[in-house]
């Protein structure tokens, strides 16, 4: 199966309404990112029971890719996922072969439980240059998050190869 992770949480993060938290500046240095990373570390900390720090391993892929995007063109973007469960933060890829690893046509139940249950909070990550320089978005995607979405969809049927 080949499949771009990174696609599919956009297309869920580009049909979700919930942002959490924004951020914008001129370049990497000038972004005030601390209303996304309070929302995050508040969240991970209620949340994650073990391996919270999982967040910063993350963010330091975030902090490199606003660099890189402060020197790019206009309309280049980039997505990160964060999946907060008991013991620790998954990313784009992980999530979404968990969600894979089910068959929401025999056992629906099970699709909503790892969204649900096992993931305590899924939010996505849109870091994108503009004409002003970088902007972020933060979302709670978790509720936007279908068999559909994840599987894709072919002439109404959930694709599954």
């Amino acid at each position: 199966m080949n499949r771009n992770y990174k696609k599919i949480v956009s297309n869920i993060f580009d049909a979700c309404d919930k942002t959490v938290a924004t951020a914008d500046g001129q370049n990497a240095a000038c972004t005030n990112t601390s209303d996304i990373l309070t929302h995050l570390i508040q969240t991970v900390g209620k949340s994650v029971e073990r391996w919270a720090s999982d967040l910063f391993i993350t963010w330091e892929s975030i902090v490199e890719v606003m660099k890189t995007l402060s020197d790019g063109e206009i309309g280049e973007s980039s997505i990160f996922a964060f999946g907060l469960r008991q013991d620790g933060v998954d990313d784009s890829t992980y999530i979404i072969l968990r969600l894979m690893d089910t068959n929401p046509l025999t056992d629906p139940d099970k699709f909503d439980e790892i969204r649900k249950v096992y993931y305590r909070h899924i939010f996505a990550l849109k870091i994108e240059k503009t004409e002003n320089g970088l902007c972020m978005i933060l979302k709670n995607i978790q509720d936007n998050i279908t068999p559909s979405a994840v599987f894709g969809v072919e002439n109404g049927e959930i694709v599954f190869s």
